[in-house]
Parts: C-alpha cells; structure tokens; sequence
C-alpha cells in the first residue's frame, strides 16, 4: 500500500499541469542571429568573424529530457518555465579558428541576447541587441556587415 501513495504521489508530481513543457512559438530563427553577429569584431587588436552553429531550442522545466545537463538552484525556485535558445559559435580570424562561444537568448522573441566568447584563452561577455548593437561592453567592437 505504501509503495502505491508513493507511486501515485510521484506520478501527480510529474504529470502535474504546470509543469509541462511549453509548446513555444519562436519569433525568430537562425537568420536573425546570424544577421546581428554578422561583421567583425575587435578587441585588443584582434579582428575575427563570428560564425554561427546550429540553433538549439529548449523549453526548461521541472522535467528534465534524458539528454539535458544537470541543472539546480540553491534557492526555493518558482514553478516557471522559459524558453531559450542557445548557438554554438566559432570565432575565425583568416580562416583559422582562433576562440569558440555561445549566443543565448531567453523568450520567444529576440530582442537582446548574451554572448560569451572565449577568445584564445579570455573570455569576453556582452549582450547584443537583434541589430548586432554591442551592450555592457566597452573592449569588444562591432563593425556590422
């Protein structure tokens, strides 16, 4: 009997309604984040070219795929999804790959986003706007295209 509450008990846990995974509608694809990368950027004298991986979408949850990493808080979370989507980047620099990032951006629609850039060995965040403006950095430059 005991092991039935529990069973029942972890099954109302899982299947409860606002946990599930939303069904996003993303607002913008690929093209858009390549567009505000697009160009060169400069910082310390080194002038590369952001070239954009394969997008992954992701509706967090409290229900993780088999496939996620693992992820935790050490404070009481709230019972909310978001959706993020999440580029893997190259950094090239005369046609040789001198740094890898990531460009991710939280919601549906893409108005901002957080770049993180490993550079050689530094690492460099900023956020860039859907127009490729820089935000909160003042070393990395952004020549659009």
């Amino acid at each position: 009997m005991r092991t039935l509450v529990y069973l029942l008990a972890s099954a109302a846990f899982l299947l409860n309604p606002s946990c599930e995974r939303s069904s996003a509608s993303y607002l913008f694809g690929m093209a858009e984040v390549r567009s505000a990368l697009a160009g060169t950027w400069t910082v310390d004298n080194v002038t590369f070219r952001i070239e954009a991986g394969g997008e992954q979408h992701a509706s967090e949850g409290w229900i993780r795929s088999a496939a996620a990493c693992d992820q935790r808080t050490l404070i009481a979370s709230a019972n909310a999804c978001y959706d993020e989507t999440l580029v893997p980047l190259r950094l090239l620099a005369n046609g040789r790959e001198i740094g890898t990032g990531s460009f991710r951006i939280v919601g549906e629609m893409f108005t901002v986003g957080s770049l993180d850039l490993d550079l050689d060995g530094k690492r460099l965040d900023a956020r860039i706007t859907a127009s490729g403006d820089v935000k909160d950095n003042g070393t990395l430059l952004h020549v659009k295209s």
